[in-house]
């Protein structure tokens, strides 16, 4: 039932979602369909779109600048949202604040404060909308989400439960029915240490889990993501010690999407895994690409800014560089289901971020570019929103309109 659950949703999302015949190339790939029902698609050619029916990014907003003052101004930004009036709420983190801007940038008000005290924040690190269209702020430091209502009034206070290692920036999604999924690292210290041990001195191992709550927070499921154990730069201390993760090494990426599907990759391949909270793979989404390569001077650049790291302490093993960098950085689910991965491009390439994008299906779409350096995206309809690094090196929030969607 699941199978044909699945071949009536991609029968739907290519009526719905494809462009016309003579705007697009012939898929250069093949989708198949197991018997446990899991859609493996394998992008092995060009992307479907053509020169003319590509999506391009035009910039149409900018909030920040290197000589801006004022409440408003931009120092550290770690999480963004937007409403459906276009406009956009920022997480601060040096003061730690939540902030609201006009869709046209002016900044209106701060609606959270650093403290302790109700509708105030000590280490706000997420944003998500539920289906009444309030706005929840997840503060890890205090312990409990506040909620926000249209107009930035607070509604309301939940105190966290469960697990308390959460990602920073928080990655999670409140779903249609009022569920809470979230990933988390799993607080399993005696398997961790096991897993560290096991793979050597110069490798860490991570545990992460997506986890579900209810609309009571009540925590209803766990789903275990992949172990990665990946390679890391030691800082020894005289009571403990830490660890750098090495630059340019694979990673685990994860993503949660408000329909409540848990997105992850083990990004020294392009495979891509779509899973239910309840464990079922849905979709795997592989795509054919020919690494870049860690270049001298990009190992000798990673060794000199890792200097104040050494003078306190911190080892670095030039050997444990790789050669070849991931192929891809990063991923996301936009509101329409459609997948986009941030690429990882070769030394000399055009300055900015590089977008693959896929359709529903997980068909290959082709590439998007943005001119800066984009590190925290979110995607509504026809506008791309990003907290990203401006020409002069100083942080900027963008509002990308998507021509062509």
């Amino acid at each position: 039932m699941r199978a044909a659950l699945a071949a009536a949703l991609l029968f739907l999302a290519a009526g719905a979602c494809s462009a016309p015949a003579s705007q697009t190339r012939r898929w250069a790939g093949t989708a198949d369909t197991s018997a446990t029902g899991v859609v493996v698609v394998r992008n092995t050619g060009p992307g479907l779109w053509s020169a003319d029916s590509a999506w391009r990014l035009e910039e149409e907003l900018r909030i920040g600048a290197a000589d801006e003052t004022g409440p408003g101004a931009l120092a550290n930004p770690v999480v963004l949202e937007a409403d459906r009036a276009g406009r956009i709420y920022v997480i601060e983190l040096r003061p730690n604040e939540v902030r609201l801007y006009a869709r046209d940038g002016r900044f209106l008000r701060t609606l959270m404060r650093t403290g302790s005290g109700p509708g105030e924040v000590r280490g706000a690190s997420g944003l998500a909308w539920d289906q009444a269209g309030r706005l929840w702020v997840v503060d890890q430091g205090s312990r409990r989400f506040t909620v926000l209502g249209t107009s930035g009034a607070r509604l309301a206070e939940r105190r966290m439960t469960g697990l308390a290692y959460m990602l920073v920036p928080w990655q999670g999604a409140i779903t249609p029915t009022g569920d809470m999924v979230e990933i988390a690292l799993v607080a399993d210290r005696a398997a961790y240490l096991r897993l560290a041990g096991a793979r050597g001195e110069n490798r860490e191992a991570e545990l992460w889990a997506a986890v579900r709550r209810d609309s009571s927070l009540r925590q209803r499921d766990t789903l275990r993501l992949p172990v990665f154990v990946g390679p890391v730069f030691r800082l020894h201390r005289r009571i403990d010690a830490a660890y750098l993760p090495v630059p340019f090494a694979s990673d685990i990426l994860r993503f949660v999407d408000p329909r409540g599907y848990v997105w992850w990759s083990l990004s020294e391949r392009y495979r891509i895994v779509q899973q239910t909270m309840r464990g079922d793979t849905v979709r795997i989404v592989e795509r054919d690409v020919r690494p870049a390569p860690v270049t001298a001077a990009e190992k000798d650049s990673v060794v000199r800014s890792l200097g104040r790291f050494v003078r306190t302490g911190g080892v670095v093993n030039r050997s444990l560089l790789p050669d070849v960098k991931p192929p891809i950085g990063d991923l996301w689910v936009d509101d329409r289901g459609y997948l986009w991965t941030r690429r990882y491009q070769v030394r000399g390439a055009p300055a900015g971020t590089l977008f693959d994008v896929f359709d529903p299906e997980g068909r290959y779409l082709g590439e998007v570019r943005a001119p800066l350096a984009l590190q925290f995206v979110v995607i509504r309809g026809t506008a791309l929103y990003a907290i990203a690094t401006g020409e002069d090196d100083e942080p900027v929030i963008v509002r990308y309109r998507i021509r062509g969607r």
